[in-house]
C-alpha cells in the first residue's frame, strides 16, 4: 500500500535556461539518472531566447528523453517569466526549481519521495545544498543553508526573520506543492531577484513546512552568474522585491510596527550587502560611483514611500555599521566617495561579532552543551550560559549549533547574546570546523554542599544524560581537541562523580601539556588531584566565602569549614602556586571582621603562597559601596601577608566598571576613614607602568579606570601572537620578553589566566618588586 502511495508522487522539475550550452546537459543528466519505480517526474525546460546553440541542443535532448517538455519564451524575459511558463504547464504534485548550471544530488528524488511519505501533510519541503566540485566562485565559501533551523519557528517568526534579510531568498532550495501556488496565484515577477518576493509569498501562505537537512541541490557557483554580479538592474531588482513584499503584507493586513521594523532591518541588509558586492567586484571607480548613487536613490525612494514614519532600529550588526557609514557619507560631498568606501569596506568586511567561547569552547552540562559560562545583565535580566544543544550530542551537531548561533548574533537575532559585554567586533574567521581550545566538564549536578548563591542546576543531583567518555573519545579521535589549551572541571562537585578519576587520567594522558583546573569545594581530599597538583598537571580553585564557621555554615550550608582549610593546606603543601582560594562577596559575608578573620586563617594555615580570586554574587547586577570597600580591603590585607597573586574575576570587574563617579569618591572616602586608602593605585603611587594582558579586561580597564587616566601607560604585553606588534586601544602590544629591557612597574590585567601570567613572569626572571600589588579601579 505504501509503495502505491509512493508511485503516485510526481515531480515537475522546472529549469529556465539562457545561453548555457556548457552546463545544461549535465544538469539534465543529473535528473535522468534518477529513474525509480516509487515516483515519476517531468522536466520542463524553458529556453529564454538563447542566442547560442543551447536551444538546438535542447531540441535534440528532448527528442531522446521523452520526459523533457521543451518551451521557449517569445522574447528574452528573464528567469521569472520562464519559470512561470513552467508552473502553468506542469502536471506534477510537487514543483522543484533547478537552475540550468546546477544539478541534483544523485539520489535527490528518492530522498524527497521518502521524506514526503513521512510528512504527507506538508505543502513545502525546505532542503539543503552543497557546492559542485567544479564551482569557480566558491573558494573559501561554506556551502549549505544557514537558515534551516529558523524554518522550524512559528509562521510569524519566519516572516519576521525573512523580512530582516535573515533567511535565504532563493527558490531553488524548496520543494513546493503545485496546488499552493495555483490556489494562491503565486507567480514570479519580471526582472532580477524575482525569487525574493516569490519565496516570501510561499512561506506566508504555506500551512506546514517540513525540513530536510540533506544536500539535495548541487550548486555550481560561477563567477559570471547573476548572483555573482552587480549592476543597476540587480540593485533595482532587490528594492522592487521589497516593494512587492510590502504591498503583499498590506493586502493581507500585516503592516504593523513589528513588520515595519523588520522591513527596515531588511532594507539595511540590502544596502549593506549591495555595498559589499560593489566593493568586492573591483569595477572601475566611475562604475562604482554610479552604483552607489543608484543605491542611495533607491534607498531614499523606499524610505519615503514605505518607512517614512518608521524609526531606524538601533542595532550594531556589521550591516548596520556599513549602512550608517554609507548614509552619513552620502549626505555630504561625494568627491572621494569611492576611495572612502573602498577603505572602509576593506577594513570591515572580514569583521564580525563573536566571542572566544563561541569559536573555541564547549561546556558540557548534565543534559545540554553550552556555548559559554559567562553571565551578564541586560535591562535588569540575567543572561548567559547560552545553550547550544539539548539532545543529539555529536561533533556535527555541536558545529552546526555554533554556526547557527554565530550567524544569529551577526544578524541581530540572538536574544540570549544581545548586549553581551564579552562580544567583540573583529576578524574572527569562519567556524568551518570544530577546533576546541577550551573544554569545561560540568556534566552532572551532584554536590555535597547547598550554597545560598547556587541553584538546582548545580546541586540538583542530575547525572549526565549522554555518554561523556564516548563523546570525549569522539572529539579526540576526530582531532577536535588537537588545539586544546584549557580544561576545566566543575559541576556539581566534580570529585564525587564516579567517572571523575577515570576521565581526569584520560585527559591528563592525552593532553600532558595542559594544566587542568578543577573547581572543587575541597570537602573531600582527593588523592589523584593531590598527585596531579604536585606533578603540575592540575590546579584547583576552592570557594570559601567566609572567615568564620557560622558564616560558612550560613553561606555554604555545610559545617566542614575547618576540614576545607585543612585539605587546602595539604593540597598546597608542595605546589601552592597550583591552588586558588576564592571569596564570593554577598551581604552575608562582607563585614570587615569577616574579612579579617578570613585573612587570619589564610595565614594560620600557611596559604599565603596560594592565589586568591575575589568575586561577587552573580545574581546581583550592581555592586553597592560597602561591598566594594570590603573587596578592596580584602585585596589589600592579602597583599600585606604577601599573598602570591590576587585578582578580581570577570563577574566582579564587569560590575566595578559601572560604578559612578559619586560612588567611586565615596569608596575612596570610606577606605581613607578605615586607614586603607593605600590599597588603591593612583597617580601618586605610580607615574608610569606597563600592563600585561591585551584582552577584554584590559580594554574595560583602559576605557573606565579613573586612576589610569592620570598614569602614563608605556605599552602592553601579551602572549597572543595575533596581538603582538599591533595596536590595542591605541597602545602597542609586545612580546613579554621586552620587559627585560626596562624597569617599568608591571600590572597584571587578566582573570583566569593571571596565575599563568605570574608563572611566566617568574620564569622570565623579572624583579619581584616591579610587580604592582595595588588595585586599579
Amino acid at each position: 500500500m505504501q509503495n502505491k502511495k509512493r508511485e503516485q508522487i510526481k515531480f515537475s522539475i522546472i529549469i529556465p535556461v539562457y545561453n548555457n550550452l556548457k552546463y545544461i546537459e549535465k544538469c539534465i543528466q543529473s535528473i535522468i539518472k534518477q529513474e525509480n519505480s516509487f515516483y515519476t517526474y517531468e522536466i520542463l525546460i524553458i529556453d529564454d531566447c538563447s542566442t547560442d546553440e543551447t536551444f538546438k541542443l535542447l531540441k535534440k535532448l528532448s527528442s531522446t528523453f521523452k520526459k523533457i517538455k521543451l518551451f521557449q519564451t517569445s522574447v528574452n524575459s528573464g528567469p521569472g517569466a520562464a519559470r512561470n511558463i513552467g508552473i502553468k504547464n506542469s502536471t506534477g504534485e510537487w514543483l522543484l526549481f533547478l537552475d540550468s548550471d546546477d544539478s541534483l544530488a544523485h539520489n535527490a528524488l528518492e530522498i524527497l519521495s521518502l521524506h514526503i511519505n513521512k510528512n504527507d501533510t506538508s505543502d513545502i519541503v525546505s532542503y539543503n545544498w552543497t557546492y559542485d566540485k567544479e564551482s569557480t566562485a566558491s573558494a573559501n565559501k561554506l556551502g549549505g543553508r544557514y537558515d534551516l533551523y529558523m524554518l522550524s519557528n512559528n509562521k510569524m517568526q519566519i516572516i519576521y526573520d525573512y523580512l530582516s534579510l535573515g533567511m535565504d531568498g532563493s527558490v531553488i532550495y524548496t520543494l513546493i506543492k503545485r496546488e499552493l501556488l495555483t490556489k494562491n496565484s503565486i507567480y514570479f515577477s519580471d526582472g532580477y531577484h524575482e525569487d525574493v518576493d516569490f519565496i516570501f509569498k510561499v512561506y506566508f501562505t504555506s500551512k506546514k513546512n517540513s525540513i530536510l537537512d540533506k544536500a539535495i541541490y548541487i550548486k555550481n557557483n560561477r563567477k559570471d552568474s547573476i548572483v555573482n554580479t552587480i549592476s543597476r538592474k540587480h540593485i533595482k531588482g532587490f528594492f522592487r522585491a521589497y516593494q512587492e513584499i510590502f504591498s503583499f503584507l498590506e493586502k493581507n493586513n500585516k503592516i504593523n510596527n513589528k513588520t515595519l521594523e523588520r522591513l527596515y532591518i531588511g532594507i539595511v541588509g540590502i544596502v549593506a550587502s549591495r555595498l559589499r558586492e560593489i566593493w568586492f567586484h573591483k569595477n572601475s571607480n566611475e562604475y562604482k560611483k554610479d552604483l552607489y548613487k543608484v543605491l542611495n536613490k533607491e534607498l531614499l525612494l523606499y524610505q519615503k514611500a514605505y518607512l517614512n514614519d518608521t524609526k531606524i532600529p538601533d542595532l550594531n550588526t556589521r550591516f548596520f555599521i556599513i549602512f550608517n557609514y554609507f548614509t552619513s557619507l552620502m549626505k555630504g560631498k561625494t568627491n572621494s566617495l569611492v576611495e572612502k568606501m573602498d577603505e572602509f569596506l576593506s577594513s570591515i568586511t572580514k569583521k564580525s561579532w563573536s566571542c572566544y567561547d563561541i569559536h573555541n569552547s564547549i561546556f558540557l552540562g548534565p543534559s545540554e552543551i553550552r556555548a559559554c559560562c559567562k553571565r551578564f545583565f541586560d535591562d535588569g535580566k540575567i543572561k548567559g550560559d547560552v545553550v547550544l544543544l539539548k539532545k543529539d550530542f555529536s561533533i556535527k551537531n555541536i558545529l552546526k549549533a555554533k554556526k547557527d548561533l554565530y550567524t544569529s548574533i551577526n544578524k541581530g537575532q540572538s536574544e540570549e547574546c544581545r548586549n553581551c559585554p564579552f562580544l567583540e567586533f573583529k576578524e574572527w574567521g569562519y567556524i568551518d570546523n570544530l577546533k576546541i581550545e577550551h573544554i569545561s566538564f560540568e556534566y552532572h549536578s551532584l554536590c555535597n554542599m547547598r550554597c545560598i548563591y547556587c541553584s538546582e542546576k548545580y546541586f540538583g543531583g542530575k547525572r549526565p544524560s549522554y555518554n561523556v567518555p564516548l563523546l570525549i573519545d569522539e572529539l579526540i579521535n576526530n582531532s577536535c581537541l588537537d588545539e586544546c589549551k584549557s580544561i576545566v572541571w566543575g559541576g556539581g562537585e566534580p570529585t564525587i562523580e564516579k567517572d571523575f578519576t577515570l576521565l581526569l587520567e584520560k585527559t591528563a594522558n592525552n593532553f600532558p601539556h595542559i594544566k587542568q583546573r578543577v573547581i572543587t569545594n575541597s570537602v573531600i581530599f582527593q588523592e589523584k588531584v593531590y598527585q596531579y597538583i604536585n606533578e603540575d598537571k592540575v590546579t584547583i580553585t576552592t570557594s570559601l566565602d567566609a572567615g568564620t564557621e557560622d558564616t560558612f555554615s550560613l553561606v555554604r550550608n555545610n559545617k566542614k569549614f575547618i576540614e576545607v582549610f585543612s585539605n587546602l593546606k595539604k593540597y598546597s603543601l608542595k605546589k601552592p602556586e597550583n591552588v586558588t582560594l576564592k571569596y564570593i562577596f554577598m551581604d552575608e559575608n562582607k563585614s570587615i571582621n569577616e574579612i579579617k578573620n578570613f585573612v587570619k586563617l589564610v595565614k594560620e594555615y600557611n596559604l599565603s603562597s596560594c592565589n586568591f580570586q575575589i568575586s561577587f554574587d552573580f545574581k546581583k547586577d550592581a555592586i553597592d559601596v560597602s561591598s566594594a570597600v570590603s573587596m578592596v580591603v580584602l585585596y589589600g590585607l592579602l597583599n600585606e601577608i604577601d599573598a602570591r597573586l590576587i585578582f578580581f574575576d570577570d563577574l566582579l570587574l564587569q560590575r566595578l566598571n559601572d560604578i559612578s563617579k559619586k560612588d567611586y569618591e565615596l569608596i575612596c572616602k570610606k577606605l581613607d576613614l578605615l586607614g586603607y586608602s593605600s590599597f588603591l593605585i593612583n597617580k601618586d603611587t605610580y607615574k608610569k607602568l606597563v600592563i600585561w594582558g591585551a584582552g577584554h579586561q584590559t580594554r574595560q580597564l583602559l576605557e573606565t579606570s579613573r586612576a589610569l587616566k592620570e598614569i602614563d601607560i608605556m605599552y602592553l604585553v601579551d602572549n597572543d601572537k595575533v596581538k603582538i606588534n599591533n595596536l590595542f586601544n591605541d597602545y602597542m602590544v609586545y612580546n613579554p620578553t621586552i620587559l627585560k629591557n626596562d624597569n617599568y612597574p608591571i600590572y597584571i590585567s587578566a582573570v583566569q589566566n593571571s596565575p599563568k601570567i605570574l608563572e611566566q613572569y617568574e620564569k622570565l626572571g623579572l624583579d619581584k618588586d616591579r610587580l604592582i600589588k595595588g588595585l586599579l579601579l
